[in-house]
């Protein structure tokens, strides 16, 4: 069986790719998710037992982070898919932003991708994947979400040297 983690799974994109994955190949994987609504991830669990399981954490600090790396070691003795799809943007000029949404984006969006998969490597073998979700916007300017397309930059160009490393 192997093993899915896929983070931002309460919502938008990493919720339907959870259940897509569950509802397709539900008997062959195992979903793990991640995301901050606990309540969104139970339905998802209730609607594929076998298939899902969760993990309630909150990307934008650090403790939650290392809660998530803590969480799957114990959980699973590989993964074979990580999939870096939790992310969030707001409407904003860079100068409206608080100091606390910068730093908390800039975890959620940049930070979080590259400590989860460094620390995970150890559980991946050879052939497993690992997933960057970010956005066809990093090639034009986003004027209304600044902070949000900064961040994906940063990841993309931080993806590209991973490729080179692993």
């Amino acid at each position: 069986m192997m093993n899915y983690i896929v983070t931002g799974a309460s919502s938008g994109i990493g919720f339907e790719l959870s259940r897509l994955l569950c509802h397709e190949y539900g008997n062959e994987i195992r979903v793990i998710g991640v995301g901050r609504s606990k309540e969104r991830l139970e339905k998802l669990e209730k609607e594929f037992t076998r298939c899902f399981k969760y993990i309630v954490a909150d990307l934008s600090s650090l403790q939650g982070i290392d809660n998530v790396v803590k969480e799957v070691r114990n959980r699973l003795d590989r993964v074979d898919v990580l999939i870096n799809n939790a992310g969030f943007g707001l409407y904003k000029q860079i100068i409206d932003h608080s100091d606390e949404e910068l730093i908390t984006m800039t975890l959620t969006n940049f930070i979080a991708p590259l400590i989860l998969t460094k620390k995970l490597l150890n559980l991946m073998r050879k052939g497993s994947i690992v997933v960057m979700v970010i956005t066809a916007g990093i090639h034009v300017l986003m004027k209304n979400l600044p902070i949000y397309g900064a961040t994906k930059i940063a990841l993309h160009y931080a993806t590209e040297a991973l490729r080179y490393e692993l």
